[in-house]
């Protein structure tokens, strides 16, 4: 008997047997592979989405970086300008015995000794240095070179401050003359060195 003998109607139900057969020999081998590869795509679905968020809080954080970077930058040359830029710390020492000869001239007063202090030993980019001055000018000439030394440009600092008279056996109706000794501190920087 072949297939062409069947009835019509044993035809219909071998055709619908063979699909059904079809169908789940399909269905138990399509369904399993269909779950695996929907997991896979899920699974890369949801590293990409943490790669996405990685990238956008890495962009954020280096826009933090640069905002930050810019306002370092800003400071530190607010701090460089206000420090002695010399190639050495001896340098250094001289620039700041000038800038307080300067603040001398200015104010009147005569500077009669002066003495340069310098941290020779030091390798780091940042040396302390002071001047040791002996000025002679009456008490307004030395207020003024006080306050010259404060409000310049370059942070210095006074460290020691002695007043004594010049010449105690003065007569009254001559102004009187004092005798001033001051240390002044600043720091020194080399150019081109990383703090």
């Amino acid at each position: 008997m072949t297939v062409l003998d069947l009835s019509p109607r044993d035809r219909w139900v071998l055709g619908t047997g063979v699909v059904a057969v079809t169908a789940i020999v399909a269905i138990g081998r399509g369904l399993p592979a269909a779950r695996v590869w929907n997991a896979t795509r899920v699974d890369s679905a949801a590293l990409l989405a943490g790669e996405l968020a990685s990238a956008r809080l890495a962009h954020r954080r280096l826009h933090l970086t640069r905002t930050s970077l810019a306002i370092a930058r800003q400071r530190s040359a607010q701090v460089d300008s206000s420090m002695l830029i010399a190639a050495s710390p001896s340098a250094g020492a001289a620039l700041l015995a000038s800038l307080v000869a300067d603040a001398a001239d200015s104010s009147g007063v005569k500077i009669i000794a002066t003495q340069l202090r310098a941290d020779s030993s030091a390798s780091a980019p940042l040396a302390r240095v002071s001047v040791r001055v002996a000025a002679v000018g009456d008490v307004a000439g030395l207020l003024e070179f006080l306050r010259a030394l404060e409000a310049g440009d370059v942070v210095m600092c006074i460290e020691e401050l002695t007043i004594s008279s010049s010449d105690p056996a003065a007569p009254d109706d001559k102004p009187e003359a004092l005798r001033a000794e001051v240390v002044i501190t600043g720091l020194s920087r080399v150019p081109n060195s990383k703090l």
